[in-house]
């Protein structure tokens, strides 16, 4: 399983999910409990789970293959890369500048 990112702890959080995104620019699976924040943002991109079950299955099925010819990093590029998260910037500053007065 080292070419799987798995987080099973409940009590730690990656606040700006780089670890996600590092494993899936190297077209890893990652395995995680998700919080409503992770999924929100990370979609059907991760392997969830909820407990010790859960978590027991889905690192099964990764052995066996089911999620083999996924492509993570397709998500990374189209959803993160620099000119998207420019853009995005932009954007957002655009918002918040909205009815500002100078």
């Amino acid at each position: 399983l080292g070419d799987v990112y798995k987080r099973q702890s409940p009590d730690y959080v990656e606040a700006f999910g780089l670890v996600f995104a590092e494993q899936m620019a190297m077209n890893k699976p990652v395995i995680t409990r998700g919080s409503s924040i992770d999924r929100d943002l990370w979609k059907d991109t991760m392997i969830y789970g909820e407990n010790e079950e859960e978590f027991i299955k889905v690192i099964n099925d990764v052995i066996n293959g089911k999620y083999r010819g996924r492509n993570y990093r397709d998500y990374i590029v189209q959803n993160f890369s620099k000119k998207i998260y420019v853009n995005n910037f932009i954007k957002l500053i655009d918002r918040v500048m909205e009815g500002y007065r100078w």
